[in-house]
């Protein structure tokens, strides 16, 4: 299994469908794009465009009609960008400030 991490922009379509972009760099300097879907744990909301940053997902994929396997990322753990985590629970930094 492919753990996969980092940040990504997520595409989302009029269907509700999530997707991610990777892009290769051609010998003259343009560049070519391609999509992957990428699969959330149910009730994940997102609008096109956020950006997340991905803790911990993996590759996988499923066949098309034609049989076919079509690649895909399955998050398990992300935050938006932006986001902050929540400090611990119990711990208190105000002991440590010089005033």
């Amino acid at each position: 299994m492919m753990k996969i991490t980092g940040e990504i922009t997520i595409f989302k379509n009029d269907k509700g469908y999530y997707s991610t972009g990777i892009s290769n760099k051609l010998m003259d300097g343009s560049y070519e794009n391609a999509y992957l879907p990428v699969q959330f744990k149910k009730g994940t909301e997102l609008n096109n465009k956020d950006r997340i940053i991905i803790n911990n997902a993996f590759l996988s994929f499923y066949k098309n009609q034609e049989g076919k396997p079509v690649y895909k990322i399955v998050v398990t753990d992300f935050n938006k960008e932006g986001d902050t985590k929540e400090p611990e629970v119990g711990y208190d930094d105000s002991d440590s400030l010089p005033f």
